[in-house]
């Protein structure tokens, strides 16, 4: 399981307390560890021994930014180990005006001065540590001995919000979110010249109009009016009444061809270079497949044309695999993923199998191009995916996609319904077109997840709990002195076999009418 390590001030404890039951709401499955936490420090233990085994046992480093932390010698020995060790550092800065050392200088931090219950803050603390989560690689330690305890320190009793907290001023220019003053905000600028430069125009229009005709067409000076004369009313114009709205409309032109100029150098004056940032920008398809599901009515099913097959995604989080009621299903064991991936909707058909031009020693015994492509064996499964830049899915993924983390029996739910599957009772001895029986779809758009025909995945068989690194997704074994693992039942198979966690084991290169499969595809 992976971990977080939290470093910080005891200032700023109230923060990271509400921090961290945030970050704990978006990453159930992660260890969060700092001192006070129940993984943290415990009476009796060697204290700096125990930091130094948390940091290399955590796949991020989590540093909590304000001038107390930063200042603080605990706080820099803990950071100077992560460098060490080589660990994905997320910097959070937990109250602005924060002076920042050379070292933190060149990480791009988070601004959460607002608050740990700021959204958008939250959403891209949450981006930055899938990020880095799916970068974490165990590194060797730089050549450098393990950072010596740091000298002891008197520890601030008072609030991070306490009133005396003094913040020098920031001296760190790179963040991207700091607001301009008003005088340097080009759209004071631009408004402030522009609106005054209208304001007289359209007065001066309205005021030559005036002069130059009443609302009959006769000249002003002709017009009866009960105020007495003026020295300039009197007084012959040299303008016609048709010059006049001529030469205002060229004025205007004239004025706002200057104006865009002006705008345009004003742009360039004051306009910042953007910073380059190491956040991405998310879609709203990325956000939500990032965004951990706890059940499955949590997530609304998106699914994705690549290259003409359908795929459906499967978003982050996490279930029980495995059942108690099999030997070759215990233990019931979590499994977590903090990486979306795509799945075809259905199993591959005829009619996908041969546009793709994939290979096998057997032809289908049913040749409808909607019907699944069986007579099939796992390495022509796993040749075809790759023609199709796409992989098999791990027994995992499959179980995950079929039963969600609701942990249900069957795709639609714990009740077995016979309308809902391609089985023995109903399938007249023979596979179906995919996607015949929709009642059966699973939490994410996937058909025939139970019955129609069984689906190789890409994993051996070996007992669980399940781990991904224990060499059950080596591909680069023995072809055929390996068993590897079917799921989901078949046309032919009882009902006790549709039960979602099931597993057939059989030597890879067997191909029978009832083996057929899907296709995954890594999140892009």
């Amino acid at each position: 399981m992976a971990q977080l390590f939290f470093s910080y001030s005891r200032v700023d404890s109230a923060f990271v307390e509400r921090l961290l039951r945030r970050v704990q709401q978006a990453f159930p499955h992660l260890t969060l560890w700092y001192d006070r936490s129940p993984h943290g420090l415990i009476g009796g233990d060697n204290w700096w021994d125990e930091i130094l085994k948390a940091i290399a046992e955590s796949d991020v480093f989590i540093y909590v930014l304000s001038n107390e932390s930063v200042k603080s010698l605990y706080c820099q020995a803990e950071f100077t180990e992560a460098r060490r060790l080589q660990k994905r550092i997320i910097t959070i800065q937990a109250r602005d005006r924060t002076e920042l050392t050379d070292d933190l200088d060149d990480i791009q931090f988070i601004d959460m001065k607002d608050g740990p219950d700021d959204p958008d803050a939250l959403q891209r603390l949450n981006a930055a540590i899938y990020k880095q989560l799916s970068l974490a690689k165990k590194l060797r330690p730089l050549w450098k001995p393990a950072t010596p305890k740091p000298q002891k320190e008197t520890q601030p009793t008072r609030r991070a919000d306490a009133p005396e907290v003094v913040t020098p001023p920031l001296r760190n220019p790179v963040n991207p979110h700091e607001e301009k003053p008003w005088y340097r905000d080009s759209r004071f600028v631009v408004g402030a010249i522009l609106v005054p430069l209208i304001v007289a125009v359209v007065g001066g229009l309205f005021s030559l109009i005036n002069n130059a005709g009443g609302t009959n067409g006769t000249p002003a000076a002709q017009q009866p009016t009960n105020e007495p004369l003026t020295s300039s009313a009197t007084q012959p114009s040299s303008q016609t009444p048709t010059d006049a709205p001529t030469l205002e409309i060229a004025f205007i032109v004239q004025t706002l061809e200057a104006q865009a100029t002006l705008d345009q150098a004003t742009a360039t004056l004051w306009t910042d270079t953007p910073t380059p940032t190491r956040m991405p920008t998310l879609s709203q398809v990325e956000q939500l497949a990032l965004t951990p599901i706890t059940r499955n009515a949590d997530w609304q099913p998106h699914q994705r044309d690549f290259n003409g097959v359908l795929m459906v995604l499967v978003p982050v989080g996490c279930f029980m695999m495995g059942s108690e009621e099999y030997e070759d299903t215990k233990p019931a064991h979590q499994q977590c993923f903090d990486e979306p991936f795509w799945l075809d909707k259905t199993e591959v058909t005829n009619a996908q199998f041969a546009a793709f031009n994939g290979i096998s020693g057997r032809a289908s015994n049913w040749r409808g191009g909607n019907r699944p492509r069986e007579q099939i064996n796992w390495f022509e499964a796993h040749d075809f995916c790759t023609l199709r830049d796409t992989r098999l899915p791990t027994e995992a993924e499959w179980e995950y996609a079929a039963r969600g983390p609701d942990g249900l029996v069957y795709p639609w739910g714990n009740n077995w319904n016979e309308d809902h599957a391609v089985w023995g009772d109903n399938s007249n001895h023979q596979s179906a077109d995919v996607g015949s029986h929709v009642t059966g779809t699973s939490w994410v758009g996937a058909q025939d997840l139970s019955g129609n025909v069984w689906e190789w995945v890409s994993s051996l068989f070996q007992p669980y709990p399940y781990d991904k690194n224990d060499g059950r997704e080596d591909k680069t074994g023995n072809r055929t002195n390996v068993q590897r693992v079917l799921r989901g039942g078949s046309w032919g198979n009882s009902s006790d076999f549709l039960r979602i966690m099931g597993r057939l084991k059989t030597n890879p290169d067997m191909r029978l009418n009832l083996f057929g499969f899907r296709c995954a595809r890594d999140f892009e």
